[in-house]
């Protein structure tokens, strides 16, 4: 399973004890925790999280979340 969480301001890509795994955007307007100014999309099969310039910082294929 996932759980989509925004509202901290950090990006997150966490993979809980019970398997299941912590997503968050982070922030395009108040990043905290030295973390870039972004979003997260899901396309093609892949969270992609991405600066506001388009350069990815981090991704995960939907057929990594089993």
């Amino acid at each position: 399973g996932v759980l989509l969480h925004g509202h901290t301001h950090i990006p997150a890509k966490t993979r809980t004890p019970g398997g299941w795994w912590y997503l968050n955007p982070g922030s395009a307007a108040l990043p905290k925790e030295g973390s870039w100014r972004g979003y997260m999309v899901l396309e093609d099969g892949l969270f992609l999280w991405k600066t506001l310039e388009g350069e990815e910082m981090d991704r995960l294929a939907l057929d990594h979340l089993q």
